[in-house]
């Protein structure tokens, strides 16, 4: 049996836990569902939208559906009836689509390994184009029958993800309880059962209750594996409450404006009493009293009986996750390392669009032939990848290495694990055999964002590469980059601003080859630390005008930034006294000169606001008047103990 528990107690994010028997404490989560509010949920959405760009190269079209970057609209995935063409060829070509009513046939027996992959499938039935369908679109070009500025009513099919903009379509789905209603269908089948319902009678009871459905032409509906075992009456409903749902948004559209949203996907809170609350739940925890009463409301409107049996408002003062000890086992699914029970480990290491795991035996000790201890953690390796999969969204494409392994028994063995363990995963999965390098490939199809991108973003300090260049080896690429600069626009004045370690360094450590640099172009270099910057890469090296060149030749002004005031000037004068290693006491024939070098020193390493040489001045000033009234005072008191003696 399962349980449910739903924390909602935060405004932020919602959080939802499906546990596997009667104890939490045991790490038998079965899926995990987050929403937050920094990332808004766009699919399922319908948008009423505006053709920005055909592209002919891609026979893809770009959308402007009123979101922040253009969607992506496959020429495939565009209902026939937008194409720019005569009503009477646009009504010829929908009618030989669909034509004919057709019922799903059940198809042959499979053997069990089989029919265990066959069920891997999306829990509803395939949806893309049949091949008679194809051939009949592939003589018309995206070019030909899609015009710039051309209205369009899209869904989102996939998240928005890095630089991707969201993937959409034409082709329209509402999920029901029971039932998936397509308004507009790609196929010309108007009725189907969904591949893991596989008791025949049952299937055959379905079909019949479809039958009886006036459903329109170009209309498909798909029952779902929730529809087991509901009443004729209950299957109605849904079918027709779908159906005035889509003739709303469809009277919404006629009225809309180019771009808005016409319809939003239910959130995370009601697709609980929607599609997670199923005759296996046993009870429904929920904390949060908002939550608790959407949750009861809907599930008591479609289920149409009392909820006070199984939907639970946690109202203790320990929150929920604490409660049953879930929130420590939530924090490990963001690990790259996963412990298995005997002792060996498995290591998932993600990338944009690839997904490596690798197996390792590591502590694994007790059996006797290695052959054995190979196959129980590749068991156990199977299984527990097949629950990350689940749990982190995993998707693209997998490749497993598993232990090496001689018997090909041990292999299928193996095999068979991994498929029976996809069996809860309602991801369309395509999954091969393990090969004779032991690597087993699959692909997995995204149903929604990670919990990485949910909840964490790219460090910016190193990129989201896990490694940031050393000081020396940022200040030479530094070097390197001024020099380059140079050459190319030959002599000019640059103001050069990195990180603040970076500009101590090539100021402490690398002060002649700046010099050089700067003898050799006749140009001045002014380096500034900007704490601002968090990546070396974000350097910047700009031209100096020619008010601040001439300023700073002639000797009218420093380069001082980050100071405003006199004593911002004296704070920065004891940071360089401390920061700059000096040499011993020079003669008096070089202090001149060494005066000088310091004062340059000076006027590059301290940043960020300017002061003038005015106000330096003002200080050295103020100093000597300073020194010469304590000289006077003490000279005037020596004087007056004379003239008491």
């Amino acid at each position: 049996m399962l349980k449910i528990f739903v924390d909602a107690s935060q405004d932020e994010q919602n959080r939802v836990v499906i546990i596997n028997g009667h104890s939490p404490e045991k790490n038998n989560i079965v899926d995990y569902f987050l929403e937050t509010n920094s990332k808004n949920q766009t699919k399922g959405n319908i948008y009423l939208a505006k053709v920005e760009d055909v592209q002919p190269s891609l026979q893809a079209a770009f959308v402007n559906y009123g979101g922040g970057r253009y969607g992506f609209l496959p020429f495939s995935d565009i209902h026939p009836q937008y194409y720019d063409i005569s009503d009477k060829d646009k009504k010829e070509l929908i009618s030989s689509i669909y034509g004919e009513p057709e019922i799903e046939e059940e198809g042959e027996k499979l053997s069990a390994f089989d029919e265990q992959r066959a069920s891997l499938m999306n829990d509803e039935v395939d949806a893309t184009t049949s091949e008679s369908i194809s051939k009949k679109l592939s003589s018309y070009k995206i070019e030909d029958v899609i015009k710039k500025g051309q209205p369009i009513l899209v869904q989102v099919q996939k998240e928005e993800r890095g630089l991707k903009g969201v993937r959409l379509t034409t082709y329209l789905s509402f999920t029901g309880r029971c039932c998936v209603f397509m308004p507009n269908s790609r196929r010309s089948q108007r009725y189907g059962v969904s591949r893991k319902i596989s008791n025949g009678e049952e299937r055959r009871r379905l079909v019949s209750v479809v039958k009886n459905l006036e459903i329109d032409t170009g209309t498909t509906i798909i029952m779902r594996t929730s529809a087991q075992e509901k009443t004729d009456e209950m299957l109605t409903a849904d079918y027709n409450y779908l159906k005035n749902l889509w003739q709303g948004v469809y009277k919404k559209m006629m009225d809309g404006v180019v771009p808005s949203m016409i319809y939003k996907e239910d959130s995370l809170i009601l697709r609980v009493a929607r599609d997670m609350i199923t005759k296996d739940v046993l009870e429904v925890f929920i904390y949060g009293q908002k939550a608790y009463d959407d949750i009861k409301e809907y599930y008591e409107q479609i289920q149409d009986k009392s909820a006070d049996e199984v939907i639970i408002n946690h109202t203790d003062k320990t929150p929920l996750f604490l409660k049953y000890k879930i929130e420590s086992q939530l924090e490990n699914l963001v690990s790259p390392v996963v412990p298995l029970p005997s002792g060996g480990e498995i290591v998932i290491d993600q990338a944009e669009a690839l997904v490596a795991i690798d197996v390792n035996s590591f502590r694994a000790r007790g059996d006797k032939n290695i052959e054995d201890m190979a196959l129980k953690n590749n068991c156990e390796a199977a299984e527990e990848i097949a629950k990350q999969l689940r749990l982190r969204d995993l998707a693209g494409l997998i490749v497993i290495d598993f232990i090496d392994m001689e018997k090909d028994s041990s292999n299928r063995k193996v095999e068979e694990t991994f498929v029976a363990s996809l069996r809860r995963d309602r991801s369309k999965l395509q999954v091969g055999i393990i090969n004779e390098f032991g690597l087993m490939i699959l692909s997995r199809q995204r149903m929604r964002p990670s919990i990485a991108e949910s909840v964490y973003i790219d460090c910016p300090h190193c990129k989201a590469t896990g490694l940031v260049p050393t000081v020396q080896s940022a200040s030479i690429t530094m070097l390197n980059k001024i020099e380059e600069k140079l050459i190319k626009k030959g002599k000019q004045d640059l103001v050069i601003s990195v990180p603040d370690n970076v500009a101590i360094y090539l100021l402490n450590q690398k002060r002649h080859e700046i010099r050089r640099i700067e003898e050799s172009y006749y140009s001045q270099i002014v380096i500034i630390g900007d704490n601002a910057l968090d990546n070396i890469n974000d350097y910047k090296i700009t031209q100096m005008n020619i008010k601040q060149s001439h300023q700073t030749l002639n000797g009218d002004s420093a380069p001082l930034t980050g100071l405003s005031t006199i004593n911002d000037v004296v704070e920065a004068k004891k940071t360089v006294s401390s920061t700059i290693t000096r040499k011993k006491k020079p003669a008096d024939k070089n202090r001149d000169e060494n005066k000088v070098q310091h004062k340059s020193i000076f006027k590059k390493l301290v940043t960020k606001k300017s002061a003038t040489k005015k106000q330096v001045n003002l200080l050295d000033k103020k100093e000597r008047n300073k020194h010469n009234r304590k000289v006077t005072r003490n000279t005037n008191s020596r004087t007056s103990s004379r003239k008491n003696r």
